[in-house]
């Protein structure tokens, strides 16, 4: 909507009272709304809602006035501590993760409970005689080839194992595992052929042997896998034999 005033003295009072009129209908109606005051090169007073025509009417922002400012700077205002308040929420949840994460020790009292708690729960040692251990296999003075038979270790347990304990397989009193498994293997491959004692112990939280089992093997050398091999390299030289002198030099 636009209203214009002239500033030449032609136009008569009740012309002006009849612009001032609407104006003020005008604002009645748009109290919410911006209403800006402008003057076109001809030196009319042009009144309007859009921003975009006062400016068509006059390119000199500085000519542009705006009547309803008290409006305004209370929209302003409201704004203005809107974002003040949420920038100061945003602030407060900053600061505080900041100083969660700065402070990560447990206060006092809660440590002091937690330690009690933790001293009448906790875990009491097994003692000799809580467990039977018995190695299963491999059986006593089993022979086993080097090479093509590990030395499969299977144990039984009297009862299941208590939180902390664990069983120990060694190999020549040289540990191998410390596990809760009741089976382990080991390859024979890097052995050199000869008697071997296979132990399986339990030992408990306080790392004492509480239950224990030994078991004499044999590991000898794997003829059968030696004679394919000399007969596969005497195969070999027999072919290299027979071939063309030719080949022979290559």
């Amino acid at each position: 909507m636009i209203l214009t005033k002239y500033s030449t003295d032609n136009n008569s009072s009740l012309r002006y009272s009849f612009a001032l009129m609407a104006l003020m209908l005008l604002l009645s109606q748009l109290s919410h709304a911006q209403v800006y005051k402008t003057t076109t090169s001809e030196g009319q007073v042009v009144y309007t809602d859009n921003i975009n025509t006062a400016y068509q009417y006059n390119k000199n922002s500085k000519n542009i006035s705006v009547l309803d400012k008290l409006s305004t700077q209370s929209q302003v205002s409201s704004t203005t501590n809107q974002s003040t308040t949420t920038s100061n929420n945003l602030n407060n949840q900053v600061n505080n993760a900041a100083s969660t994460a700065a402070d990560s020790r447990l206060p006092d009292s809660l440590g002091d409970s937690l330690t009690g708690r933790l001293s009448t729960q906790s875990i009491s040692a097994s003692q000799q005689g809580d467990y039977v251990i018995k190695i299963v296999s491999p059986e006593a003075g089993q022979t086993l080839r080097r090479g093509s038979q590990p030395i499969e270790i299977n144990v039984a347990l009297t009862t299941s194992l208590k939180t902390g304990d664990r069983i120990v397989y060694q190999l020549n009193n040289q540990t191998l595992a410390t596990i809760k498994d009741t089976s382990y293997t080991i390859a024979t491959t890097t052995l050199d052929p000869n008697p071997y004692t296979i132990t399986a112990r339990v030992e408990n939280v306080l790392g004492e042997v509480i239950a224990q089992d030994t078991r004499t093997i044999n590991l000898i050398s794997n003829n059968v896998l030696y004679q394919k091999k000399r007969k596969a390299i005497a195969e070999a030289q027999k072919k290299q034999a027979n071939q063309p002198w030719y080949k022979k030099i290559l």
